[in-house]
């Protein structure tokens, strides 16, 4: 639930500002986002930590909660943050869906409450917010694009999405693991992944000072990361 990332893989967070209503985020998201570019100019420091799980301890079988590439769910999107609108996600979602990808969501009544995707069979992915390639192994399954309405948090429904997923690949043929991508700094989506089982496999990282910039990846001991 975190990272910009280009095109695919890994776990992407959209900024939300739960206490702002679409009018006011009209103005001060753009500010900020400013804000952000310019600072990013100047200075930028990121680690994403790339997280695998073997797809064995599975979660306790329940209700799926989430269907699987429901073309009414694609639908029922409304637009929620003022700079993702609701024909950008549309178009893209379609995009996605013609490329093979699975598109997971939770509705109640008539509004779309949860959704992430899942690449299946991923080999390879480029993360933008590092500026670095990873390969994944055979049998890789990758999530991101995670996302939950405001109105729906705090019910649990990002961990039943990813617990639902894990249930479905341990019988999915070629499964041998999952993975998702997670900023370091996201300890909420972390604190999930790791109760689930999923554990860091490598982290990924970038700084840059002005015009100088470095991209390396750090050791990870016993899959955990601080």
């Amino acid at each position: 639930m975190d990272g910009q990332l280009e095109r695919r893989p890994g776990i992407a967070r959209l900024p939300a500002y739960e206490s702002l209503s679409l009018k006011a985020q009209a103005w001060r998201t753009p500010l900020l986002r400013a804000w952000q570019r310019l600072r990013r100019r100047l200075y930028d420091d990121v680690c994403l930590l790339i997280y695998r799980h073997d797809l064995q301890a599975i979660p306790p079988e329940e209700s799926p909660p989430f269907a699987r590439n429901r073309v009414e769910d694609v639908l029922a999107f409304r637009q929620i943050e003022a700079w993702y609108g609701t024909l950008q996600f549309q178009h893209d979602a379609w995009a996605r869906l013609a490329d093979g990808e699975w598109f997971y969501s939770h509705c109640e009544d008539e509004r779309l409450d949860a959704w992430f995707w899942l690449v299946p069979e991923q080999t390879h992915a480029r993360f933008g917010a590092v500026k670095q390639d990873y390969d994944f192994p055979p049998g890789s399954y990758v999530s991101y694009g995670a996302y939950v309405h405001p109105a729906a948090r705090g019910l649990g429904l990002f961990s039943a999405g990813k617990r639902q997923l894990l249930r479905e690949l341990a019988v999915q043929p070629g499964a041998r693991q999952a993975y998702c991508a997670i900023r370091a700094d996201n300890r909420a989506s972390r604190a999930v992944s790791e109760k689930l089982g999923y554990r860091v496999e490598a982290a990924l990282r970038y700084r840059r000072i002005l015009f100088w910039q470095r991209r390396w990846r750090e050791p990870v001991e016993n899959g955990l990361w601080p």
